[in-house]
């Protein structure tokens, strides 16, 4: 998580933050997020006829979700958080 720097919102926000809470704030829970939104554009791109169905199950089936160290990597050459996802 991001927080200002001298903030203690962080620290705030994982004392009172559960488990799952965190998860789903986490950048992996992000990431995790973006790749559903992703598919789902594809498979309404899909229904709609503009990318051939054979396309999205064989994308589907090799999709995973980056990590965040890999997202960071590609962000240092692209100076853009979604084109590195």
């Amino acid at each position: 998580m991001t927080a200002w720097p001298g903030s203690r919102l962080f620290e705030v926000i994982a004392r009172y933050s559960r488990p799952e809470m965190n998860r789903i704030w986490s950048e992996e829970g992000k990431l995790a997020c973006w790749l559903d939104v992703e598919l789902a554009a594809l498979d309404a791109w899909a229904a709609l006829g503009a990318v051939p169905a054979s396309d999205v199950a064989a994308i589907r089936a090799g999709a995973r979700t980056p990590t965040p160290e890999r997202v960071a990597e590609i962000e240092r050459t692209t100076d853009h958080d979604l084109a590195a996802f």
